[in-house]
């Protein structure tokens, strides 16, 4: 069977990469790190917004139906996985803040745990896109990405914790600083 790429794919979004290495940084040298660049966070999700909506937009029915380079999915599944990545930072901030706050034994044990659900963990992150696509048309792909870039843009900007605590506010009046999707 060939595979085929979508349209202007020159940015590898249609080949699927695993980097194994980049969780084995010890404690010590992610503490070490310079404090994080908000405004190249922002500057990334109006990357990947546009980019985004490039692809599912010139991509026809037939080549979102094509697999992927590198993946068992279709274009569209692949696309879908994409914004399903968006979407897990948005909701994964709290379990972040709270391993952040717990000693560095409960970071060990879980990381056990997970280690050990790798398998079904696995599975599931290949059988999730297979399903959804048939709930999340191109539209909805569409309209979704550009609600989660925005609600990452205002817990960036406003520092929010959601669920953990309250949304603290922001001086800044950017084009960000509407309602927190946190509260």
């Amino acid at each position: 069977m060939t595979k085929h790429r979508l349209p202007d794919a020159e940015a590898g979004i249609i080949t699927a990469r695993r980097n194994p290495g980049v969780a084995t940084e010890s404690r010590q040298a992610m503490a070490d790190t310079h404090p994080m660049d908000r405004q190249a966070i922002h500057d990334d999700y109006e990357r990947a917004r546009p980019t985004f909506h490039r692809r599912l937009d010139a991509a026809s029915e037939a080549d979102l139906a094509r697999p992927t380079h590198g993946t068992r999915w279709t274009n569209q599944q692949l696309l879908w996985h994409m914004l399903f990545g968006y979407m897990t930072v948005r909701a994964l901030r709290v379990l972040v803040r709270v391993f952040g706050r717990l000693p560095r034994g409960a970071s060990k044990v879980f990381a056990r745990l997970l280690n050990a659900a790798t398998v079904p963990f696995d599975w599931v992150n290949y059988a999730g896109p297979c399903g959804a696509v048939k709930v999340y048309g191109r539209r909805r792909m569409g309209a979704a990405f550009d609600r989660v870039t925005a609600d990452l843009h205002l817990l960036l900007v406003r520092g929010c914790t959601g669920p953990c605590g309250p949304c603290r506010d922001s001086s800044d009046e950017g084009p960000y600083s509407g309602g927190c999707p946190g509260e």
